[in-house]
């Protein structure tokens, strides 16, 4: 089997939408996007408004946390695919179960 890779340009006029309840995943994501290109960052902390703020912007990216308070990210990236507004939209999924040790 082929291994298939998808390669996403992200131009200076791209629009990044991350859902993510962990504002310091948040923070980091923006610093490493501000130092690298002139993307335009949105966030969302709950599934529900993540998905609306997706209709509404259309974004170029979806980078998605799988624990979110309100939802799973599963069932969101659900809601994403089924609907024709934003199952075109590329999701990445970033989620971490981080500890101290």
């Amino acid at each position: 089997m082929m291994n298939q890779r998808m390669y996403l340009h992200l131009g200076c006029t791209s629009t990044i939408l991350y859902i993510d309840d962990n504002s310091e995943s948040i923070d980091l994501i923006g610093r490493i996007l501000r130092s690298k290109t002139n993307c335009h960052l949105f966030s969302a902390t709950l599934g529900q408004t993540g998905l609306a703020m997706a209709q509404r912007l259309r974004p170029d990216l979806i980078l998605l946390d799988l624990n979110l308070p309100d939802m799973s990210g599963l069932a969101l990236l659900r809601y994403l695919r089924n609907d024709p507004l934003t199952r075109t939209i590329p999701v990445l999924v970033l989620s971490a179960e981080a500890h101290q040790e």
